[in-house]
Formats: C-alpha cells, sequence, structure tokens
C-alpha cells in the first residue's frame, strides 16, 4: 500500500468517484479535492475484506461524521470552554451505534471526515489558521477521539491513504497534536506513587509538579471520568489522581500505533516520502506558531524508527537533508528549525554521513556539505545564527563519534590536505605550560579547529617519580601549568569544545581544584580523565557536568570514595554512562582494602544509579616506564658550529644561504605566493622531535605511532622520542632551509617486535599523496619477508599512485651486508630512485653494504647538532631530499622571478624539474655523467655548479640571472 505524494496526484480515486456527486455537501467535496491532490497511484492496495454494509448504513455513517465535525468547528470557538470537547465526545462515544469507530464510504474513518471539513473551512471560509493551529474545541475532541480510539491512526481508507498522511500534507498542526499526547520514559518514571516528592520521608519533603495533558488526566482519572473530578484539578498531585498503570499501557499501544504509522506504507513507489518528508515542508515552519512546537516535534522524532529517518524520498533525500535545505529559504522560523535538526541528528547520529541530492540535484552531498552550501547572507541575523548552531551541531556530533579520524576530516573539510587539526597531544620532558606551547609554536603549525575530539597533555617523567611529595619548596616550580594551555585554546586557538581530556597529573603537587575548574568549565568535556589522585566530586561537577564516560584515580582512600558515592555526589553527573576507578594500591592502603573500598563505593553509588551497575568497573595501576629518553634530550641540547659543516655542505653553502635570503626576499618583497612557489618535502620516519635544533619549522604531520594496539599510548609527530626522524630533518633543512616540512611518523610503537608496521608505512604514503607534496622521503628499508603478501600490494599501490601524481620519490639503501638488494623496499621499486652512503670523497661509504644504489651522498662521518657523528645511507637520502627540494624551489623561483622572458619550452622544462626523470637528468649532470640512462652509485657532488660567490653575480647581472645560469649549466635551459 502507498502514502500519497503531492508530485504523483489524481490518480486512483476510485472510492471517492465512485459516489454520486449529489451524496456530498460542498465541504466534503473540497475535502475530496484535497484528497486528490495527494493522492499516489496505486495498484497495490490491499482491499479488505467486505463486510457487506448496505448504501444506507454507509451513508448514515457519513451523514454523521458530518455532522460530528461541524459540531467541532463552531464559527465562535474562542467564547468555548476548555471542556466543550470533552463533552461532545462522551455524547458520542456513549451512543450504542459506535458512531466514532464506524467506517463510511470508502472506508473513510471519522479522522477522515474532520480533517476534510477543515480543509474546506480553510479553502471554503477562509480559515487559514487552522493551517497553524487546532481550535480549542477541536483539539479537546481529537484527543480524547485518539486517546480512546488511537488503531483509527492506522486506518487505510479505499485509496491507500491514511488519516494521519493527510493530516502531515495539509494540517501538520493534528500531527502534533498527537504527538503531545505520547509520554516519554522520563516522564513515566515520574508516575508511580513512590517517585512522588511528597511522599519522601524528610522533614521538608519538595511539592509535586509532574504534569500531565488534561485529557489524559481526564481519561485516567481514579474515581468519575469526568471534567469536575479530582482530575481536573491544575495542582492537584497526578499521582493520586491517575490510574498509572492503565496509563502506562494505555501509551505503549499509542507509541507503537505512531511508529507504524510514521514509517511509509509499501507502495508500488520506489521511493515513497514518510510522514517526517511530509512534516519537513516549508510550511511546518512558517505562520502564527503554537505552544511547544519544537517539543511536539522532539516526541514525534523519538518515535521514528532509524529505518523511517534514513529511507529516502522520491528525490533522494532523507528527512534531515530537507530539513537542512529549508536553509535556503526565509521567512521561516529558524530556531525552530535548528532544534528539529538537533532532534533528528540525536535519534539517528549515522544519518549525518548519507548522502543526499544537492540544492539542484547534480550531486550527491553529506548533510554538512549540503549545509556549507546553503550558507546565508548576513541580512538575516536569526538565520544566521540557526544556521551557525546547526553547523556546529553537525560538526560536533562527527568529532564526538567513534569514526576513524581521517574519515572525519575527509567529512568535515572534504580533503585531508586542507583539514584543521582536531586534537592536540603532547608528551615532553619538559613543563608543558603557556610560554612552551608559544615556543612551541613558533616551529609546529597548530592548525586546530573550535572542536577537539581530544586534548592530552603529558610530561615525559622518570618511572619512579614519586606520589607522595616531599616538604613543599614553593619556588620549585609553577603548580598549575595546565591551567595556561586551556587558555592558550580558547583565547588563541577558539576552541569552544573538547570531547576528551587525557591530562597526566600524578605528581607530587598537582594541580589545584579551582585550577582544573577554571580550565575546563569553557569546554563542555565528555570524557572525563584528569589523573589526579582522589579528585573532588565538585570539582568534576563543576567543571564538566555534561561527563559521560568518567575515569577516576584512586589512593584506596576510603573517604573518598564514600563521598563519589553519596547522593551530591558522582550520581548528580545527569549523563554519566560508565565509571572506571583506577586503584593505586600499596600507595597508602593494602590492595585487599582498597578492592573492599571500591565494592562498598560500587554499591553505595548503584543505590542511587542502578542502572550502572554493569558499567562501574575497577583496573590497577601498573609502573609505566615514561623515563624522558636520553637521544631526544641530547638533540635539544647540544652544541652545533659551523666550523664542523661537512664538506661537501660547506661547498653549497653560500649559494644555499642566497637562495634563502636574497631569492626568497625578492618572492616576498613582490607580494607573490609562496605556496606556489615552495617546496613541500614529506619525511617518513619516527617523527621528528620539534623542540631539537636546526628544527625551524613544521608544516604539517600525521602520527600513526600506536595503531597496532589501542592500549599503547599515542605519541604525535612532533612529541619524540624521534631520533632517526629528527637527525633526517635537520639534514634536510641545512641544505634546503626554505622546505615545507610534512612529516608522517610511522607505527614504530613496539621496536622489540620490529622498526615499524608496514601498514603505517603504507597509510603515512598514502597521507604525503593526499597532501599533495613534492617530494617522499624515506630513509629506511624492510624485506619482503617483514610484511604478508598483501601487505607488500598495498606498499607497492601507495608508492604507484604517489608517483603517477608526480612526487618524486626518495629511498634509502639498506646498509645491512646480508640484504639482497631485489627485496629491499622501497629502494628496490621502480618508481623510487635509491641512494646510498658515500665518503667526503665521493666514494662508496664502507657501511653501505647492501648493493648498489643510483646516487650516493655523503652519510660517512656527519656531524650532527647533539655533537655526535652518524653515517648510513639514511642521512645521504636525507641530504638527497634536501638537494632535490632545493633545485624544486629554484627552478619556481626562476619561473617567478624571470618568467617573462623565458619560452615556453623552458617554463616546461622548469616545471619538469620536480619529476622523476628529470631529477635523474640533474642529478646526472651534478655526477658528471649527463648522458648516463641507469645510474649505479654516481656521486652528487653539485660543488662544480653552485656558484661561490652568488652575491657578486646579483649585484653585477641582476638575481634571476645567478638561477638562469645555474639552470642553464644544468641544461634544463636552452642558450
Amino acid at each position: 500500500m502507498k502514502a500519497f505524494n503531492e508530485s504523483e496526484s489524481r490518480a486512483n480515486i476510485t472510492a471517492l468517484r465512485s459516489l454520486p456527486e449529489r451524496r456530498m455537501s460542498q465541504p466534503f467535496q473540497l475535502a475530496k479535492g484535497a484528497i486528490e491532490e495527494h493522492r499516489d497511484e496505486d495498484k497495490g492496495v490491499e482491499k479488505k475484506p467486505p463486510n457487506n454494509p448496505t448504501y444506507e448504513e454507509l451513508d448514515s455513517i457519513e451523514q454523521a461524521h458530518k455532522k460530528l465535525a461541524r459540531e467541532i468547528f463552531p464559527d465562535h470557538d474562542s467564547d468555548a470552554s476548555s471542556n466543550e470537547g470533552f463533552k461532545i465526545f462522551q455524547q458520542y462515544n456513549t451512543h450504542t451505534d459506535n458512531i466514532l469507530t464506524k467506517l463510511s464510504f470508502g472506508d473513510n474513518s471519522i479522522f477522515d471526515a474532520i480533517l476534510g471539513y477543515m480543509r474546506w473551512l480553510v479553502k471554503g471560509a477562509d480559515k487559514v489558521e487552522l493551517l497553524y493551529t487546532v481550535p480549542v474545541i477541536a483539539r479537546d475532541f481529537l484527543e480524547h477521539l485518539i486517546i480512546h480510539h488511537h488503531t483509527l491512526l492506522a486506518q487505510v481508507n479505499d485509496d491507500g491513504v491514511r488519516s494521519l498522511d493527510m493530516a502531515a500534507a495539509k494540517l501538520k498542526p493534528v500531527v502534533l497534536l498527537v504527538a503531545d499526547l505520547v509520554l516519554d520514559d522520563d516522564k513515566l518514571y515520574e508516575l508511580p506513587v513512590e517517585a512522588c516528592p511528597t511522599k519522601r520521608r524528610t522533614p521538608h519533603p519538595d511539592a509535586c509538579h509532574v504534569e500531565l495533558p488534561r485529557s489524559l488526566r481526564y481519561a485516567f482519572a481514579r474515581g468519575p471520568s469526568a471534567p469536575d473530578s479530582a482530575a481536573s484539578t491544575p495542582c492537584g498531585c497526578v499521582h493520586e489522581t491517575v490510574r498509572v498503570d492503565e496509563l502506562r499501557q494505555w501509551n505503549m499501544g499509542l507509541k507503537d500505533t505512531v511508529k507504524d504509522v510514521l514509517l511509509p506504507q509499501k507502495t508500488n513507489s520506489l521511493h515513497p516520502p514518510s510522514i517526517m518528508h511530509i512534516l519537513l515542508e516549508e510550511d511546518g515552519f512558517t505562520g502564527h506558531e503554537f505552544d511547544n512546537k519544537a517539543e511536539s516535534f522532539h516526541r514525534l522524532i523519538k518515535l521514528c524508527s532509524d529505518d523511517t529517518l534514513t529511507l529516502q524520498d522520491a528525490e533522494g533525500r532523507l528527512p534531515l537533508h530537507k530539513a537542512i535545505l529549508l536553509y535556503e529559504r526565509d521567512g521561516i522560523d529558524f530556531a525552530l528549525l535548528h532544534l528539529v535538526i538537533r532532534s533528528l541528528v540525536e535519534k539517528c547520529p549515522s544519518s549525518i554521513y548519507i548522502m543526499g541530492k544537492s540544492l539542484d540535484g547534480a550531486t550527491l552531498q553529506t548533510p554538512y556539505s549540503m549545509l556549507k552550501e546553503v550558507r546565508p547572507g548576513q541580512k538575516n541575523r536569526e538565520k544566521e545564527k540557526s544556521w551557525d548552531k546547526t553547523v556546529t551541531l553537525l560538526k560536533n556530533q562527527c568529532i564526538g563519534s567513534e569514526k576513524d579520524r581521517d574519515d572525519k576530516l575527509r567529512y568535515l573539510y572534504g580533503n585531508i590536505k586542507d583539514a584543521r587539526k582536531i586534537h592536540l597531544d603532547m608528551a615532553f620532558p619538559n613543563v608543558i605550560n603557556k610560554d612552551f606551547v608559544a615556543g612551541l609554536s613558533e616551529t609546529v603549525q597548530f592548525r586546530l579547529d573550535t572542536t577537539l575530539e581530544y586534548v592530552s597533555l603529558r610530561r615525559d617523567l622518570p618511572a619512579s617519580y614519586p606520589l607522595i611529595p616531599p616538604v613543599r619548596d614553593n619556588t620549585s616550580q609553577e603548580r598549575n601549568p595546565y591551567q595556561s594551555v586551556f587558555s592558550w585554546l580558547q583565547n588563541d586557538c577558539h576552541v569552544e569544545k573538547i570531547f576528551s581530556i587525557i591530562i597526566e597529573d600524578l605528581v607530587p603537587y598537582p594541580h589545584s581544584d579551582a585550577a582544573i575548574k577554571t580550565a575546563l568549565k569553557p569546554f563542555k568535556v565528555e570524557k572525563w580523565d584528569w589523573r589526579k589522585l582522589d579528585i573532588s566530586s565538585q570539582t568534576i561537577l563543576e567543571a564538566a557536568p555534561e561527563t559521560r564516560i568518567l575515569n577516576l584515580q584512586s589512593s584506596g582512600n576510603e573517604a573518598v570514595l564514600q563521598s563519589w558515592a553519596c547522593k551530591s555526589g558522582l550520581a548528580q553527573l545527569k549523563q554519566l554512562d560508565s565509571i572506571t576507578v583506577t586503584m593505586h594500591s600499596d600507595l597508602r592502603e593494602t590492595r585487599k582494602d582498597c578492592k573492599k573500598y571500591f565494592d562498598n563505593f560500587k554499591e553505595k553509588f548503584c543505590r542511587r544509579r542502578p542502572g550502572m551497575r554493569q558499567r562501574i568497573f575497577l583496573n590497577w595501576a601498573v609502573d609505566e616506564s615514561s623515563s624522558n629518553d636520553a637521544g631526544d634530550a641530547a638533540l635539544s641540547s647540544g652544541h652545533y658550529s659551523a666550523h664542523s659543516q661537512h664538506a661537501w655542505i660547506k661547498t653549497m653553502s653560500p649559494f644555499i644561504d642566497f637562495i634563502n635570503t636574497t631569492i626568497r626576499n625578492r618572492i616576498e618583497e613582490d607580494d607573490m605566493i609562496e605556496k606556489q612557489t615552495g617546496v613541500a618535502i614529506a619525511l617518513i620516519d619516527d617523527g621528528v622531535l620539534s623542540t631539537a635544533k636546526d628544527i625551524p619549522y613544521i608544516e604539517n604531520g600525521k602520527s600513526f605511532y600506536g595503531e597496532r594496539d589501542n592500549k599503547i599510548r599515542f605519541r604525535d609527530y612532533y612529541t619524540g622520542p624521534s631520533h632517526n626522524g629528527t637527525r633526517m630533518a635537520q639534514c634536510i633543512y641545512k641544505v634546503c632551509p626554505m622546505v615545507q616540512l610534512y612529516v608522517a611518523r610511522v607505527d614504530d610503537s613496539m621496536p622489540q617486535l620490529d622498526k615499524f608496521t608496514m601498514d603505517s608505512a603504507t597509510k603515512a604514503v598514502i597521507w604525503a599523496t593526499d597532501m599533495d607534496v613534492d617530494i617522499i622521503s624515506m630513509s629506511w628499508s624492510f624485506s619482503e619477508q617483514d610484511g604478508t603478501r598483501k601487505q607488500l600490494e598495498d606498499f607497492r599501490a601507495a608508492l604507484k599512485k604517489a608517483a603517477s601524481n608526480g612526487i618524486l620519490l626518495l629511498g634509502s639503501l639498506n646498509d645491512e651486508e646480508a640484504a639482497v638488494p631485489s627485496e629491499c623496499y622501497p629502494s628496490a621499486l621502480e618508481e623510487v630512485i635509491s641512494v646510498g652512503s658515500a665518503t667526503k670523497w665521493g666514494d662508496r661509504a664502507r657501511t653501505t653494504k647492501g648493493g648498489f644504489a643510483n646516487y650516493l651522498l655523503p652519510g660517512e662521518d656527519i656531524p650532527l647538532p647533539d655533537d655526535k657523528i652518524a653515517s648510513g645511507s639514511p642521512l645521504a637520502t636525507a641530504f638527497a631530499s634536501g638537494l632535490g627540494g632545493l633545485i624544486v624551489y629554484m627552478s619556481r623561483a626562476l619561473r617567478r622571478l624571470y618568467g617573462a622572458n623565458l619560452s615556453e619550452g623552458d617554463h616546461d622544462n622548469l616545471r619538469k624539474v620536480a619529476t622523476r626523470e628529470s631529477m635523474k637528468r640533474v642529478f646526472n649532470m651534478l655526477g658528471g655523467s649527463p648522458n648516463t640512462t641507469a645510474a649505479t652509485d654516481l656521486f652528487v657532488d653539485p660543488g662544480l655548479y653552485f656558484p661561490k660567490d652568488p652575491e657578486r653575480v646579483a649585484d653585477e647581472e641582476g638575481k634571476p640571472e645567478v638561477l638562469r645560469k645555474f639552470f642553464l649549466g644544468l641544461q634544463v635551459l636552452k642558450q
């Protein structure tokens, strides 16, 4: 069977057409027209077995229905008493002929007759107010009709139309009237006598404020069911005047009926609209307001199943899509629209990810991208405010979900490259405060969204760091450092919402309760994990009253555990869903006593929140080695002087400095876009410690650390420990200081098993490709035996895609003597330029034992900023990446500064410099073998081509001429 649809009207009206026109009065003639306007063609409507009523009987029922409809819509309804509709209902309901439940011609019920008459009043008597509200008498009558005969709402007439379907299309207040009679679970919970606050044995019991619709109090009153009964007393206590058990049972029946009607009928149409689709038309949000409209919508939406709310109509849209597209309109109640959208999202969160037809119908869009497309101007402040709130609603729903973080970013930003960060994760040996973060911001670009998935702050302290404080030394250190970090997030980064916090505060002098409240209050935290021993319930209640998931740290202090369980304790967190207590046994109490105190806490708490018994957990604290990594500490504080540089770099230094200062400044002076001139290199390694020396700036990054096991603490790309990656970054910056560095941290969280996971290396390559970098530097290798066939295939596929996108790939030779070159990845792959280590004389280094490379660059006895000497092909690969980046930057700078004087062929050649084949030709020239087709262990020495005094040439011939001569020498440009 099929619900009506305006787009497929005036078909199959067999029942109404079969009636003699003389039998229909003017109101019902118009009712027939109203039904015709919304009828679907339907050949699949199941006909009920005929009960063979006579024509006279059907005619009598129809006349009675007409008469009743006129009675409940008198000419002067405003003068009617509030119980007039109830009296009319009782008059008809007590008739022995059951006129209220009988069906007339075409299986039309009393509801159909009333709706038909209302439509006539709108069209024929100009009673347009009926489109927005139901008059007092009619409302009273209809409420009692629904209470006693709610199954009539699902009655299908011969045309396949239910009463509520027609009401949704043209008389929406009637549908919302039905919703107002449905009691939600919270209301039902208040109804038993024992829930009445006046019955509690307290010195000063609270007054009872439980309210019910007047019609329900009449219908389920204890004693006479009449307006003058006790149930009519406005201030009467519901618990004493209403038959609660019967009301509960009736409510269940009404819910079932409404849920069934909310689903569209099965029809021949592929996409029949639901009542929610029909309600979410423009006329549902225009005209006069009536009381509690948002609450009525909310009740109705709560009754919808996920199937109802994820159903697409003929236009390929969900109810959520239809609601969002209303922002394209003007003159509607936008505050109400936002509240309805919020109800839709809360009831069916998955609907925010379902694609629907865009406004023009040309593309498929998510609700979020659809909303962005209909962004209002600034002329309508109410509309703009509602739109902003809805954007925040959808964004928060996405970020707060359990979806993969990259999926969230694609949903919000369309692609990863333009995405802002939705988390902040810091782990350093330093004290993390606002000053530290401000300094870090000079190196790491914190592009934070206004909503964050989580914030994690922790110091890498020795595992033996004591929890019990010694005698207080007020001059020792800042007491509440994290408070200033949250202030920075709010004031400098404009963060408005943080879903989860993970704050390590198990130190001798933890943050004060006042500091914690001040820090967290603005962010509406929902997942609490501030790791401070025996924190006060009141602190959590004030700092994060919306907490759903609560993690607590306990020393076993029985008094604290009891305070958590008391009436004014954690039970006051209304949205609380689970509690996990981590117990630090033997800190003050024995393990046995800690367990006993926890059990007592759980038992007492569950008396107040019995539904949480299965969601309260006990963990035991374990020692975690989080000692400060010596390697990274050394990287942070070493002494590095110019005279210790490698001779290869010394040779290039004058030209590198000229490019980084003179040329770069010229580009900025001309107000040119450095993004178009700059060069982006992705370093895939174990991260980069951003506080290390010679790390001037990190453009962006992504960490895959700990992905193999969610029990492993996450470490971001800039936090360390990052021995290899930090050194590679320093080498890249040394040769190409103007680089835009993108850091992808592989999952090296379990070095006892492997250097890193192949899956994370694949993801890192995919991420770098999404970032649209110019070069990917991979100073590592693995063998075929390190992964499965599928992992190898996925890794190859990722590199092939990167190469097809024009990204230059550089991979390190495996320096292990036993390594088989053809089985070592990524250097063995055709798409990758392999790099090995050379001595300062250009010979193959003794450490390079794993076969032959395409090119050799310095990699033996390289002085590092930590005053250490290192060797190996990884260093050579980093130098090769930096050199490639420098050449790409110069080619783009020349086109920007000298473009008008270059031929099309020269422009094309300079554009191609960043490609694999062109860069190989450049390296061949720098290695003194311009005609080689397959370079093998060719040492790349730019000394012959890099000018020794570029400033002098620039003064004499102009800055662009320095670059032009360089590329002429490399045969990239023609004379």
